[in-house]
């Protein structure tokens, strides 16, 4: 959120702020192995590789995984801390690495393996921890304190409780969220994408909508729809389209206007619902203003459930596909309600 304030819907600033979190966490990377090593060289080629390797481009590209960026940039961090307290334990060294970890799983709750993988370093290559084999350059006659298993298990508890706070928050929050999709499901791009390889005529997401009094024991779908929008308000949020010329006949142009004259209730009845369905099928024909329509609808809840996440997916297929109306409605989207 703090981000969208700053720069709004230009994706160039988000692209470079990831870069700048992700160089960050390969800082990290080189301070820990060096102080943990000892070797400078061997450390900045880990970091080297770390930063280059192919597996982060993916997470430093997309905005929507800043999570995966704090993730790696506080674990390496609190990493770093620790070892602060293995060197001097203190209740300070001990708070700074417990706050380091909280917000890291904050960002991302993957980071609760983060207690197993400092009891490991204990063993090797810190070597805290008492045991019968002693391992290949072992500096016994360091001035660390040597603990039992158990010890530094109980070392590690508070650590431990912050994962399971974690944890149970993280299922909790699972639990709020809705098991059922509404009626109309939610269509993602890759289902746009794959529409316009394949030119299909109605994406699989597509609701089967039975004409209203048609079916018995169907509840009467002019009565569950919401009362029309007014004329002034439907003329603001339907802009009219160009008729249909023969270079575009086929692009799904046919069904948006079969859909504009089952909207504008020519036919003597408004039909959303008739409207909705050749809507889904000028969208399967890659029809960007099929698309931006659809999406209106969605806002306003007109016709079908208002639902603000369907309605900006929509939005950001249009945009992706040069129009500007829909990269202006993904600005103004909290001035219909939706956060």
């Amino acid at each position: 959120m703090v981000d969208r304030n700053l720069f709004g819907a230009y994706p160039g600033a988000y692209f470079v702020e990831n870069a700048v979190w992700h160089a960050a966490t390969a800082y990290l990377v080189f301070a820990f192995f060096r102080r943990l090593l000892g070797q400078y060289w061997l450390a900045l080629f880990v970091a080297a590789v770390f930063a280059l390797h192919p597996v982060n481009v993916e997470v430093v590209a997309w905005a929507s995984q800043r999570k995966s960026l704090l993730s790696a940039f506080f674990w390496f961090l609190s990493m770093i801390v620790y070892l602060d307290f293995v060197e001097k334990p203190s209740k300070r060294n001990q708070f700074f690495l417990c706050t380091t970890y909280l917000l890291g799983l904050m960002a991302k709750p993957a980071g609760v393996s983060l207690p197993l993988v400092l009891l490991i370093l204990d063993i090797w290559p810190l070597q805290r921890i008492e045991l019968p084999v002693k391992f290949a350059g072992d500096r016994g006659g360091d001035s660390r304190t040597e603990l039992t298993i158990w010890q530094a298990c109980l070392e590690k508890l508070p650590l431990v409780a912050l994962a399971g706070l974690g944890y149970f928050e993280w299922s909790a929050r699972s639990d709020r969220e809705p098991t059922k999709k509404t009626s109309i499901a939610i269509a993602s791009e890759s289902t746009i994408e794959e529409n316009h390889s394949a030119r299909i005529g109605v994406p699989a997401s597509e609701p089967v909508l039975p004409p209203a009094n048609k079916l018995e024991g169907r509840p009467n779908l002019d009565r569950a729809m919401p009362p029309a929008t007014p004329a002034v308000q439907r003329q603001k949020l339907v802009p009219n389209y160009p008729a249909p010329s023969s270079a575009t006949a086929g692009d799904g142009v046919q069904e948006l206007l079969l859909a504009r004259h089952f909207l504008d209730g020519k036919g003597g009845t408004r039909d959303t619902a008739e409207a909705v369905k050749w809507l889904w099928k000028a969208v399967g024909k890659q029809n960007t203003g099929a698309v931006i329509l659809l999406a209106d609808l969605y806002l306003i809840g007109d016709g079908v459930p208002k639902n603000c996440d369907q309605a900006r997916l929509l939005l950001v297929a249009a945009a992706k596909r040069g129009a500007s109306d829909a990269a202006q409605k993904l600005l103004s989207l909290e001035s219909n309600g939706c956060s």
